[in-house]
C-alpha cells in the first residue's frame, strides 16, 4: 500500500512507522492476547509444580505421628506372601512361656543284677560285668538255700538312669518309682521269700528285709574266708 506525502508526514508526527488497514489489524491483534493467555497458563503450571516439592518437603519434615494402616484382607487377596509382609516381626516370634524351676540335682546311678528262682529265693548284686563263674557261684548259693537244683525264673539287670537325657527328670523319687514297678513285675513271676543281697545292693531294697552279704561276688570268689563266713551266715536261712 502506497501513502501520499501528506499521509506519511501525518504518520511521522504521530510516531507511527507502520500503518495497517483495520481488517489486518483486527486479525493480528488477537495473537498477543492468545500469547498472553498461554503465558499465564504456563506460569500457573510452573507455580503448581513448584509448590508440590514444598508440600512433599513439609510432609517429610513432619513427625510420623500415625502408624501405618494395616492392609485389609480384601486388598491382599489370597497371596500368602502379601499377608506375610504385613505381619510385624514381633508376631513371628513365639512368646516365651516361663517354666518352673529346673531340678539340677544329678540323677542317681546304680545297677541291680537279679536272679529270681521259683522257690522264692532272690539274689541281687550291684555288679553287672559278670563272668560265667559269677553266675555259677550265685546258682550254688541259691541251691544251698533252697535245697534243690532249680533254674532261675528270671535273670536280668535294672539300670538307672534308663535314658541318657539330662532334660528328663530322673531323680531319686522317679528312680524309686520305677524300681518299685520292676519289683512288682518280678513278683508276678515268682514271689520273693528270701532275698540275699551282695555288696551295697541291699540299700536299694531295704524295705524287703534282705539278708545282707557285706562282700561282693568278686571278693567272694577270690577269698576262702568270705566263703566260710557266707556258709555260716546262710545256715539258719535255708528253706
Amino acid at each position: 500500500m502506497e501513502f501520499s506525502h501528506s499521509q506519511l508526514t501525518y504518520l511521522e508526527h504521530l510516531g507511527i512507522d507502520v500503518w495497517l488497514t483495520r481488517p489486518a489489524f483486527e486479525q493480528d491483534v488477537s495473537a498477543p492476547v492468545q500469547a498472553t493467555s498461554a503465558l499465564e497458563q504456563v506460569r500457573s503450571e510452573l507455580q503448581g509444580n513448584a509448590a508440590q516439592p514444598v508440600a512433599v518437603a513439609e510432609m517429610a519434615a513432619a513427625p510420623m505421628t500415625q502408624a501405618r494402616e494395616p492392609v485389609q484382607p480384601s486388598a491382599m487377596g489370597d497371596n500368602p506372601a502379601a499377608r506375610l509382609a504385613q505381619i510385624a516381626p514381633t508376631d513371628l516370634v513365639a512368646p516365651v512361656v516361663p517354666t518352673g524351676p529346673v531340678d539340677t540335682t544329678p540323677a542317681p546311678r546304680f545297677n541291680i543284677q537279679f536272679w529270681c528262682y521259683s522257690s522264692g529265693v532272690w539274689v541281687i548284686s550291684g555288679e553287672v560285668e559278670l563272668s560265667p563263674k559269677h553266675h555259677m557261684l550265685v546258682h550254688n548259693v541259691a541251691h544251698f538255700l533252697q535245697g534243690k537244683k532249680r533254674k532261675p525264673r528270671h535273670v536280668g539287670i535294672f539300670s538307672w538312669p534308663m535314658l541318657d537325657a539330662p532334660n528328663i527328670d530322673q531323680g531319686s523319687d522317679i528312680a524309686t518309682k520305677y524300681l518299685k514297678q520292676h519289683i512288682e513285675q518280678l513278683q508276678t513271676l515268682t514271689k520273693c521269700k528270701k532275698l540275699l543281697a551282695f555288696d551295697e545292693s541291699a540299700n536299694l531294697l531295704s524295705d524287703m528285709s534282705p539278708l545282707i552279704v557285706p562282700c561282693s561276688l568278686s571278693e567272694l570268689l577270690a577269698s576262702v574266708d568270705h566263703k566260710k563266713a557266707l556258709w555260716q551266715q546262710l545256715l539258719p536261712h535255708q528253706l
